[in-house]
């Protein structure tokens, strides 16, 4: 599958598996949404040159959120794709709190692929802005969405 053909099907399988979930604290966004926008901040991080972690930032939530097998997501998009989207999964069974501070007890451990999906999942677009993973130099700035584009 070659890497446009990938990131399309992605989010076609985002928009399946998620598509009843509603963004929290705004029930009028579909969740989709969060998964697109979590994917075009990665894209932007990594200049578009990362389509399997663009995928994976497309999935980021499909097995905490939908119970979709590991070995699905692994047959479909590829082994490295999995493996980043596991990176990032938090385990369900805890609370809020005890969920929060595993992610902080875990940020240090988290690859440099993960890295650029964990922080911009909980939707702060300035998170690791500066961060090039593939130079180890600062990449530009994504330029804020305009008020303009909600419907995204």
């Amino acid at each position: 599958m070659n890497d446009l053909l990938a990131v399309v099907t992605a989010a076609e399988a985002a928009a399946r598996w998620h598509g009843t979930q509603r963004h929290k604290g705004i029930p009028d966004k579909p969740f989709v949404n969060h998964l697109l926008e979590v994917a075009r901040l990665v894209a932007e991080a990594t200049r578009g040159e990362d389509a399997d972690l663009i995928t994976a930032a497309i999935l980021h939530d499909a097995m905490e959120d939908q119970d979709v097998p590991r070995t699905l997501i692994a047959q479909g998009f590829g082994e490295a794709v999995a493996a980043v989207i596991e990176e990032v999964t938090d385990d369900p069974a805890l609370d809020d709190e005890a969920r929060k501070r595993a992610q902080v007890e875990h940020a240090a451990s988290l690859s440099v692929r993960a890295k650029l999906i964990k922080p911009r999942a909980p939707r702060h677009p300035r998170a690791f802005q500066d961060f090039d993973p593939r130079e180890g130099q600062p990449a530009p700035a994504p330029e804020p969405l305009p008020e303009i584009r909600q419907w995204v």
